[in-house]
């Protein structure tokens, strides 16, 4: 096959399926080398309809100031929107099923995942994923995610619409936010 990258143009070339100079053609080769990228660099990828979302769960016990910074410079051509979901780690409670040790995180996440799964169904968007351990945080004024100038948790589940320098108050769903369907509905 000849190369023809330096033909390429997106005014003179017609989008279409199977043609290989074909804008929409390239973006999708962009996009499937992001997310090689962001697969290399351990990042989960669900798909999600047409769409995807690119997802990291980073427990406590790696999490650091360098997490945040990291996933705030997450290089985002693609324009989709970066999540922080801090919550209550699950737990096991036998017969293999899995739970939520915050009573709070599990009527959230089903709230949420509806959300997510409704909103972004053709579409991409990054999540970071902080589960929080019951017996390092309750009852912890000391806990990282408390203190963390940008997180700042007063309960979980915590969710934070992130930009390049970190949350808006303004666009945080607290722990009765993240209970309440209309404000998740709203914050999506």
């Amino acid at each position: 096959m000849v190369s023809r990258a330096s033909e390429f143009s997106p005014v003179k070339n017609k989008p279409g399926i199977g043609k290989m100079d074909a804008p929409d053609v390239a973006r999708a080769d962009v996009n499937r080398y992001h997310i090689s990228l962001l697969k290399a660099a351990g990042y989960q990828i669900t798909p999600q309809g047409r769409g995807g979302a690119v997802i990291t769960e980073v427990m406590e016990s790696e999490f650091s100031r360098q997490t945040l910074e990291d996933f705030s410079r997450l290089n985002n051509s693609l324009g989709a929107p970066k999540f922080v979901l801090v919550y209550g780690a699950y737990v096991d409670i036998g017969n293999g099923k899995r739970e939520s040790w915050c009573p709070d995180t599990t009527i959230a996440m089903g709230l949420i995942n509806k959300e997510l799964k409704d909103v972004f169904a053709e579409s991409t968007y990054f999540m970071l994923k902080l589960p929080v351990e019951r017996h390092g945080y309750k009852g912890n004024p000391q806990h990282p995610y408390r203190l963390n100038q940008q997180l700042k948790i007063t309960g979980v589940p915590t969710l934070y619409l992130w930009y390049s320098n970190g949350p808006l108050d303004a666009l945080t769903l607290n722990d009765s936010g993240c209970q309440d369907a209309s404000k998740i509905k709203h914050f999506f």
